[in-house]
């Protein structure tokens, strides 16, 4: 055989090869395109799933804690986290149910939890700034999270009573007057009126602090256990 024929033959046989590789490689392509236009909607439809298990567990929680069933809440809402440990609504739901057992070292770790996922989440905001009211080295926490309720949503009286009494706490006499002046022209229940009053007492303002202690005894309580009296 001549070399021209072997040389002619060759390329014949790299022609074939070429085409049928190019053969080859189109198959899967199509293969690939199918099977992922398949595969979206299974991923899709199974994360579907888990949102819907996962607000189911966390309905559930909220359901036996309205019922009083602390334990079997907590126990709820902790599998709810595990599924997604992301959840809002699941780590609030946490919080509030350890709260109530008495565990507030662990409600406070939810709700900073909850305001890790979303700072702004106002419930978790109030809450922390409850908290804060029940042991000093919360306090400073629970004035940021009021102070970020309060511009937030300026109107919020609880949140800034909190904040009037946490002020006090802190011995921030001044910040604390300036919130139960707003206070006082928002017609104020009762207690808030008897703080509003022993804190102008400590801030030297006694004539109005006087009024103010007034006014709490014409709703015909007592005044008991108050040093600026």
């Amino acid at each position: 055989m001549s070399k021209k024929l072997i040389i002619k033959n060759s390329k014949k046989n790299n022609k074939k090869k070429n085409q049928l590789f190019q053969k080859f490689l189109i198959v899967p392509f199509h293969l690939l395109l199918a099977t992922s236009l398949i595969t979206v909607p299974i991923f899709s439809n199974i994360a579907s799933v888990q949102a819907q298990n996962n607000s189911s567990l966390v309905q559930r929680g909220n359901r036996l804690l309205k019922r009083g069933w602390v334990n079997d809440a907590i126990k709820v809402f902790q599998q709810a986290i595990k599924r997604n440990p992301k959840s809002i609504k699941a780590n609030l739901g946490l919080a509030i149910a350890y709260n109530r057992a008495g565990k507030i070292d662990k409600a406070w770790n939810f709700y900073q939890r909850v305001l890790e996922i979303d700072p702004n989440y106002q419930p978790a905001l109030k809450n922390v700034g409850l908290l804060g009211t029940y042991r000093t080295e919360w306090q400073l926490q629970g004035i940021e999270a009021l102070s970020r309720l309060l511009n937030l949503s300026p109107s919020d009286l609880e949140a800034r009573s909190l904040r009037a009494l946490l002020y006090y706490y802190q011995g921030r006499i001044n910040d604390s007057v300036a919130d139960y002046q707003i206070l006082l022209s928002k017609n104020p229940t009762p207690k808030i009126t008897l703080a509003a009053a022993e804190t102008l007492t400590y801030a030297g303002n006694y004539k109005q602090a006087l009024e103010l202690f007034n006014r709490y005894l014409s709703t015909g309580k007592s005044i008991t256990k108050y040093p600026a009296v």
